[in-house]
This record gives structure tokens, C-alpha cells and sequence, in this order.
């Protein structure tokens, strides 16, 4: 096959086919539509020739001339009995038994699927899939499956959403309709476990609607909290390994009609795969703190434990394959420690006070080798201990056991690193602190002085590759040891409105206008500071560029200072100027980047204005005698 044929049909698979959003062929059917084919092929198992299926065909087509519903079907099943088939054959008889008095709404269900089937996935057929479609949404409304006809309804609409008569199908439908369950889903792995139900018609979006309030659970389960979550109604706590019936009182709000009636939803939960979880964040234990860990697990009674030892001089290929505070897997985890590490521990630990699909928490002492196998990071592994061998449910905790708490400041002049103790924050001197780049060579050494600060140049942090740095080493007393990675992100606080204003290069310029709106014609005033990185004013030629909203340069201007350094323009606005945001920039020298900017929009507006009349005031106002 050539690559120009195979590139040719990966773009008509990806472009030509309908988007089909959803199989919405009901539960079972495809069965049942099988089991009635194979009945009608039972009737000549030895096949058929030629002439007879002409002879089929000419009996339906005379039939279908005399609009004799039953002559049609007998002709058709003859003919889709002897096989060699197309789909309007399917097609055809669904409608024939569609047509027939009474309707034969099973087997119009059953040949409107098959013939669906066939055609759902082909471009050219799609309006076969759509006439497939609405016979199987008349068949399921004569068979009072209206649920399932409505999700039909909604494919037919979403394939051609310009045919107005299914939408009004739809709509009609939707407002005969009771309310009834459409699905239910489970989430046995959520902690605590749940189940949701979702409806025909949305319960009510009224601040007054409060589902537990029209929820009843078989049998009773006690703390079962109940929610509203979009248009489903949730129900957290359900026992696993169990059925529990939602019983949803007649007369629930909806917001487009009234309520329906009782309402009955079998939840299933199955069983809790087992689970083992490190919280993979707390990767950090202070010295002097007992060397312990959390570990929660679902049925599981025990867990077999591995501690793998990563040195110091290893932290940098650990780092190429994961981040502290990230979560690592067993497989990785092996084939670090095979590649990077070793193993300094082994041992088993059972989960005590255990219970079938509940979550346990325990905590885990950690083995002794953690304090004499030497610095280094350490990553300790708990596997279930019932078996399942590499399949069998894990986690990894990375574990830094240190006193020393660095932290790092990157700037223009370099890195800058702090350390203080762990546990009372004091600075410490006297600290060891080493530079590492990717490739695990040592770009530089520091110490830290009494204010627990040492520096590292800027141009040991231009290397890129195998040279980038990557990792800060701290070595203090008693083997003490800590690493801190420079590749993984910085501590954000900025969700939290104290981000801070971003660091500033060799100059720093503040630029403001008098308003923040104007009106073609009007004088925006713009000024600015200009000053250094310790905050003394600067004074250089500064140009302030102000742009229209397409980007056009408006003016450019170089003012003449005035006192502080700082810099003021009148900026005057023609009478057609551009409605839009307007920029304002400043820069140090022509055609540099900008130092500082701000934005202040034009437009046609009419401010408010307010009429205030005094009333009479006092003559006094005496302390504690209110005055209007």
C-alpha cells in the first residue's frame, strides 16, 4: 500500500465519517435484532439462487405498489431470508411492519436496529441511518419505552439539526413525557463511595429544592449525604458489594412541568479494587519527628515494603524521570533503583483493624536504614502482600529525612539560597551547599554564612543541556542532607492574591494615567516613574510610546524630566480617534523593549450625573444624636 493511498484513506476515515456522538441503540437490542435475523435466515439454510431472490424482490415491489402491508412483509422476510441483502431490504420491511394494523412495533424495532447497524458508520448512507432512526423511535413509543425513544429523538436531531420535524418530535415528546430515570452510574473507587441517577426532565434548579429532602434509601443507610450535581442526584455513602434501592417521592420539582411519580433506582455497587496510596506531597520529615508515614489501603490485609537509597551524586538522573511531591510508580520506582539506587531494606507490615471495602488508614514506621545507609533520598514502596505479583496495587513515597530547610531566590544577579533549621527556623551557618547540572557534574560550591545565606553567580545558571543546573545539594552535621529541585515549579501563592509584582530587570518603570476612560477629543495625562532595582530614580532619556488598539504607533514622544526622575505627557485625543484599548509603554532606549506599560480605553460615552439638594443641617452635632 502506498504512503500517498494510506494517507488518502486516514483522510477520509477521519473527515468523511458523521460525527455520531453515541451508540443509542437500546440496551439488548442489537441481541434481540440478531435472534430475529437468524430466524429468517433459518427458513432456507441451504441458500438460494439467483432467480428466487428476483422473484422475492418483484412480490414486495408489486405489494409495495398496492400498499398491502402484509404482502409487503411476507415478500421482504422472504427475501431477506435468502440472503445477498441491501439495506433498504432492513430498511423496508421495518417500515412494513410499522404499517401494519396494529403495528408490529418488536419487529419494526428489530429490522429499523439492523438496518441502523449497517449504515451508522457510512457517509453516503446517513439518510438511511436517519430514516433507521425515527422508525426506531415509533416503535419504542408504541412499546412505551419512551426513555429510550427520546435519547433516538435527540441522535436524529443532533445528525440534521435543520429538519424542524424532529425537533418538534422531540419537543412534543419531552413535554407528554413523565419524569422517569434515564441511567444510573457508580463511582465505587470514590472516597466515599456513590452512586448517581439521572432523569428525563432535570429536578429543579430552585434555591428552595433540597433532594434529600425527596430521597428515601432501601435499605436505610446511615450518614448518606444526598446532592444535586448538574442535572443528576447523587447519593455518597452507599455500601460496595451491595444493591441499595433510591426511592424518589411522587411529586419531585422539575422546572418545565410537574413532578412524576414514584420513582424507584437500583444502585449496584461492586466490590472496591484493592488500593494502596502514599499521600506522594508529605515527602519531607524533619529530623527529630518519629520517621513515619501514612499509607491508606482498600482491601488489602498486608503490604510487602521496599526502601531504595538514591546518593546524593544520584538525585540528578532520579530527577530526569520524576519531580518531589510527584507520584511515582512501582515500575519506575524498580528501575531507578536497579539503574540509580539500591535496595537497603525489605520487610512486610499487615494492615491492622482491616475491613472489607473500607479505607484504612495506618501508619508506618520507617526501618532504621533510613538513618544509617547514608544521605542521600530514599524512596519507600508498598505493594499489596496478597498477591498479583507486577499487577498487584502499589505506591511509592519519596522520603527526605533532614534538619535543613533551604530556600532559593533566582534573580539577575544570580541564585541566591537561604538555610534555615527545620524545626525553629533559625539561619544556619557553616552549611555546604553544592550546584549540580544535569549531567551530574558540580558547576560550584558555597557556604552559608551566619545569615545562612550564600550566593552562586549568574552565568553558572546560562548552561543548557547536560549542563543546565538542575538540583541545590545542602550537606550539614551528622550526614544531614537535603536537595531542592530547580526544574520543578516555584511555591505559588498567587490564588491566594499575594503573587507579589514580577521581578524587574535593570530598570523598573511605573506607568499610570489620570482615568482609566476617555472621549475622542479629550487629554489623557500619562506619567511615570522610572528608577533602579533598589527603588532610586533613574535618570535616563525615556520615550512614551503610546499605540492604538490595532497596534499603530500613535505617538512617540521623549519628555523632559521633572522632580523624583519622574515623567509626565499630555496625550491629546483626536475627535475621530480609535474606540478600544490604547496602550502606553516606555522604554530606555529606541526600539527596546518595554520597561513598564499601561492600557486606558476610548470611547463614546456619557457619564453619569447625579443632582444632590442639602436639606437644612443642625446648628450642632452633638456626640451620640444621630443627624440625617
Amino acid at each position: 500500500m502506498s504512503r500517498r493511498f494510506l494517507l488518502s484513506l486516514i483522510l477520509f476515515v477521519c473527515l468523511g465519517l458523521p460525527a455520531f456522538a453515541q451508540d443509542v441503540v437500546p440496551p439488548g437490542a442489537e441481541n434481540d435484532a440478531r435472534e430475529w435475523y437468524s430466524a429468517l435466515l433459518r427458513r432456507h439454510p441451504a441458500g438460494a439462487s439467483d432467480q428466487a431472490r428476483v422473484a422475492a424482490a418483484a412480490k414486495a415491489e408489486d405489494a409495495m405498489k398496492r400498499n398491502d402491508k402484509a404482502a409487503v412483509v411476507a415478500a421482504l422476510e422472504e427475501r431477506i431470508a435468502l440472503g445477498e441483502l441491501s439495506n433498504e431490504n432492513f430498511l423496508n420491511l421495518a417500515a412494513a411492519y410499522a404499517g401494519l394494523t396494529p403495528p408490529a412495533n418488536l419487529k419494526a424495532l428489530n429490522a429499523a436496529v439492523r438496518a441502523y447497524q449497517d449504515t451508522r458508520y457510512v457517509p453516503r448512507q446517513l439518510p438511511i441511518a436517519e430514516r433507521a432512526l425515527s422508525i426506531m423511535a415509533d416503535a419504542l413509543l408504541g412499546l412505551d419505552r419512551d426513555v429510550q425513544a427520546e435519547a433516538v429523538l435527540q441522535e436524529l436531531v443532533r445528525l440534521d439539526d435543520a429538519n424542524t420535524a424532529y425537533a418538534t418530535r422531540l419537543a412534543n415528546l419531552r413535554r407528554v413525557m413523565a419524569m422517569r430515570i434515564r441511567a444510573t452510574r457508580n463511582e465505587v473507587d470514590a472516597e466515599p463511595p456513590r452512586g448517581c441517577v439521572s432523569f428525563t426532565k432535570p429536578p429543579s434548579r430552585k434555591p428552595d429544592f433540597h433532594p434529600e429532602d425527596w430521597v428515601r434509601l432501601l435499605p436505610a443507610v446511615p450518614g448518606a449525604a444526598i446532592t444535586r450535581e448538574g442535572d443528576e442526584i447523587c447519593v455518597s455513602g452507599l455500601p460496595p458489594a451491595a444493591t441499595t434501592t433510591v426511592i424518589f417521592r411522587a411529586g419531585m420539582p422539575v422546572d418545565d412541568g410537574p413532578g412524576g411519580a414514584e420513582l424507584r433506582a437500583d444502585i449496584t455497587l461492586p466490590k472496591r479494587s484493592p488500593r494502596v496510596d502514599f499521600d506522594t506531597r508529605m515527602f519531607v520529615l524533619p529530623l527529630g519527628q518519629t520517621p513515619a508515614v501514612t499509607l491508606s489501603t482498600v482491601n488489602v490485609s498486608g503490604v510487602s515494603l521496599q526502601l531504595f537509597r538514591f546518593t546524593e551524586r544520584n538525585v540528578p538522573a532520579f530527577l530526569k524521570q520524576a519531580k518531589f511531591g510527584e507520584p511515582l510508580d512501582q515500575w519506575s520506582a524498580r528501575w531507578l533503583s536497579e539503574s540509580n539506587g539500591s535496595t537497603v531494606w525489605t520487610g512486610h507490615a499487615d494492615i491492622p483493624r482491616w475491613e472489607a471495602n473500607k479505607l484504612i488508614h495506618t501508619t508506618l514506621p520507617l526501618p532504621e536504614a533510613l538513618k544509617t545507609a547514608g544521605p542521600g533520598i530514599y524512596a519507600f514502596m508498598a505493594s499489596s502482600g496478597d498477591g498479583g505479583g507486577w499487577n498487584a496495587p502499589g505506591s511509592v513515597q519519596i522520603v527526605q529525612q533532614t534538619g535543613l530547610a533551604p530556600t532559593i531566590w533566582r534573580g539577575n544577579d544570580g541564585l541566591t539560597v537561604q538555610v534555615r533549621d527545620y524545626s525553629g527556623a533559625k539561619p544556619r551557618q557553616g552549611i555546604r551547599l553544592d550546584l549540580l547540572a544535569r549531567n551530574n557534574d558540580l558547576l560550584a560550591q558555597a557556604t552559608t554564612d551566619a545569615a545562612g545565606v550564600a550566593h552562586f553567580a549568574m552565568p553558572l545558571l546560562r548552561g543548557q543541556g547536560p549542563l543546565a543546573p538542575v538540583v541545590v545539594h545542602a550537606f550539614g552535621p551528622n550526614n544531614d542532607f537535603a536537595a531542592l529541585d530547580l526544574t520543578s515549579a516555584s511555591f505559588d501563592l498567587s490564588d491566594r492574591g499575594v503573587e507579589g509584582q514580577p521581578q524587574p530587570g535593570p530598570l523598573d518603570a511605573y506607568v499610570w494615567t489620570d482615568r482609566g476612560i476617555y472621549r475622542p477629543g479629550e487629554t489623557a495625562h500619562i506619567m511615570a516613574l522610572l528608577r533602579d532595582p533598589a527603588g532610586a530614580p533613574v535618570d535616563l532619556a525615556a520615550h512614551v510610546i503610546v499605540k492604538k488598539p490595532n497596534g499603530q504607533v500613535f505617538s512617540d514622544t521623549a519628555p523632559p524630566r521633572i522632580g523624583g526622575a519622574s515623567v509626565t505627557v499630555p496625550v491629546t485625543l483626536s475627535p475621530t480617534a480609535t474606540a478600544g484599548t490604547w496602550t502606553v509603554e516606555l522604554t530606555a532606549e529606541p526600539n527596546g523593549p518595554a520597561v513598564g506599560s499601561a492600557e486606558f480605553k476610548v470611547d463614546n460615552f456619557v457619564p453619569d450625573r447625579l443632582a444632590v439638594e442639602p436639606g437644612a443641617l443642625p446648628d450642632r452635632v452633638v456626640p451620640g444624636t444621630p443627624v440625617s
